[in-house]
């Protein structure tokens, strides 16, 4: 998990953001709920966003951006499922 944060623009676009590593806080809840925290620390007056992203995660993946390991379901999958990817 990772927190990207920073000043907003006019059109409420993140500009200059900093990533900040979330890490998982204890274990799942009742419900399979789980909380995740960061050293994200608000310091700056004004207009201020943040969007939370899920990262992969694999012993054979170099990077957070590296998707080679991503596996989309075939159109045939797709068109049963009620959901075409491509």
């Amino acid at each position: 998990m990772q927190a990207l944060a920073g000043l907003v623009d006019e059109a409420d676009r993140i500009g200059a953001a900093r990533a900040v590593p979330l890490k998982p806080v204890g274990g799942p809840s009742l419900e399979g709920h789980w909380s995740y925290a960061g050293p994200l620390a608000l310091d700056r007056s004004g207009p201020y966003g943040y969007i939370v992203r899920v990262l992969p995660c694999h012993e054979l993946i170099f990077s957070g951006a590296e998707l080679g390991l991503v596996a989309a379901p075939t159109e045939r999958t797709g068109e049963e499922a009620g959901l075409l990817m491509r």
